[in-house]
């Protein structure tokens, strides 16, 4: 309770030194119902005028609205936001009850740093004030920091705890940020606002690209922003209008004492959280929804070890620390330290078995790759020895037809008879025979008659007096028979017998001669 008095003597400390700021009143507008189509008059503008000390408002409610500072503006986007807002009281009474724990706080931190207590609504826009809220971008808490954003605010981010989803360390880190981005445009607030949701540099952007079309530069002129920008800032200005208005509205105030709801507590040294919940009385569930930023069981053992704990229960918690040993408290180090080892050990077996399973994975998928292509290549080749069976297989018929043809030339070869021919001068000198050549008279023959013979492939010219045939004496050899001879000569046994009917040629001696008939083309061998 004592660092709670002095905090409160700071913050009036702080308060009286600080300069007064420029503020708006409204010229009120008495309704007793809701309007949608209700427009409001810009606030005038009025002297500065010191501020009440924030021990005089009994209601959260009255010392926030003493802290606004910005004008209502008349706006059909502020409008439509307010619309939205009266459609839905139920969300309006929610946000007001998740509030209650860290509205003190936060106003203490807004007019610590001298910002416009509309400010203090920011968390409504941003997560509907619910300290463990995550957007689809990684923003994260009341403030919606993202993760580099939060870094540079000095907000920790690890595996014990996420300094983004502290209502203590991430309201300091978004009024000083505000701060900041306030000064970075000349003290336009709603400039600030507008780069809180898109960035500083894409706000300045946008500016530029008005400033050098010869536009206005304020917020309400910049046209190039992202829808969620052009509804961001009439959001706040309409959620602020709403509370300065309530009773015009008829939204009823949820009664927020002007008082502390926690206190932090530095508990020097690691704890579990279910142990600081015990030594709190409170339930666990109640200790987390104070303290969500801590994501394991216990603080992290580097810090930080502040915690939030009920106001009414800081003295009984502070007394239950005191009794600790430090024995214990090193050994409770000690447990939460290895704690963490564990888990590096853990998380790095995991990633281990990750890789041994992506590189199992991999070289799976690399065999079965290298199995369909040699299947593939085990069809192609099928498939080419299959058109080089069909290659061969239609060459031989080619051939096979070919061959055929030539035999069945071979068959309708003939001679034509010369002058003075006749049969049995054509038959000594030609294999040809009555049969093939019916009515052929064997004594004597017309000129070009024709007389057909088997097995010559060449054909006479029916004009032709060359006959197409040689007749040779060959000297028998020893050991030769008619069978040998014929082979050699491509002639019949038969045709040999006819051509030397004169001599006995039923055994052949060595150095008998024998008439033989061949194909003048054909070479002697």
């Amino acid at each position: 309770m004592q660092f709670v008095l002095f905090l409160i003597v700071l913050l009036g400390a702080g308060c009286s030194n600080q300069s007064p700021k420029t503020i708006y009143s409204t010229e009120a507008v008495h309704h007793t119902s809701y309007d949608k189509n209700l427009r409001h008059k810009k606030l005038a503008w009025v002297k500065p005028v010191k501020k009440h000390n924030f021990n005089e408002h009994d209601l959260i409610w009255d010392r926030l609205l003493s802290l606004y500072a910005l004008p209502e503006v008349d706006d059909p986007r502020v409008e439509r936001e307010l619309n939205w807002f009266l459609d839905h009281p139920d969300y309006i009474a929610r946000v007001q009850q998740r509030a209650e724990p860290f509205l003190y706080q936060i106003i203490n931190e807004i007019e610590s740093q001298n910002i416009p207590g509309e400010m203090a609504l920011l968390p409504i826009v941003e997560s509907a004030f619910k300290p463990d809220a995550v957007s689809s971008a990684s923003a994260a808490g009341l403030w919606q920091f993202m993760p580099a954003t939060g870094k540079d605010f000095g907000l920790k981010q690890n595996w014990w705890y996420d300094g983004r989803n502290d209502i203590y360390t991430s309201t300091q880190a978004a009024a000083t940020y505000l701060k900041d981005l306030s000064e970075n445009f000349n003290g336009d607030w709603l400039l600030a606002l507008a780069s809180y949701n898109y960035g500083k540099g894409n706000i300045q952007k946008a500016i530029d690209r008005n400033a050098l079309m010869g536009e206005p530069t304020d917020y309400w002129s910049l046209r190039s922003l992202p829808q969620e920008t052009m509804h961001y800032v009439p959001k706040l200005l309409a959620i602020a209008k709403l509370f300065a208005h309530a009773d015009e509205y008829n939204v009823p105030l949820h009664p927020i004492r002007n008082k502390a709801v926690f206190e932090v507590v530095d508990v020097g040294s690691p704890l579990y959280l279910n142990q600081a919940a015990a030594m709190a009385n409170i339930s666990p569930e109640h200790f987390l929804k104070l303290n969500p930023a801590f994501k394991q069981n216990a603080t992290a053992p580097d810090g930080p070890h502040h915690l939030l704990i009920p106001v009414g229960q800081v003295g009984v918690f502070k007394e239950n620390l005191d009794r600790i040993p430090v024995e214990e408290k090193e050994q409770l180090t000690y447990q939460i330290k290895n704690q963490y080892l564990d888990m590096l050990a853990a998380k790095r077996a995991a990633e281990l078995e990750r890789i041994a399973r992506k590189e199992e994975a991999e070289r799976l998928a690399l065999k079965a790759q290298e199995e369909r292509l040699a299947l593939a290549r085990a069809a192609q080749e099928e498939k080419r020895a299959q058109q080089e069976r069909l290659a061969r297989k239609k060459t031989e018929i080619l051939l096979a037809k070919k061959h055929k043809k030539s035999i069945d030339a071979r068959h309708d070869t003939y001679y034509a008879a010369n002058k003075h021919d006749g049969f049995q001068k054509v038959a000594h000198e030609l294999p040809v025979n009555s049969k093939w050549n019916d009515g052929a008279s064997k004594n004597s023959l017309a000129a070009g008659q024709k007389l057909n013979f088997k097995n010559k492939p060449q054909l006479v010219a029916s004009n032709s007096n060359r006959n197409p045939f040689q007749t040779i004496h060959y000297v028998v050899k020893k050991g030769e028979s008619l069978t040998g001879v014929a082979r050699k000569f491509n002639v019949s046994v038969t045709d040999i017998r006819k051509w030397n009917a004169d001599k006995k040629a039923a055994s052949l001696q060595a150095g008998q001669k024998l008439k033989v008939i061949i194909d003048a083309n054909q070479p002697i061998t």
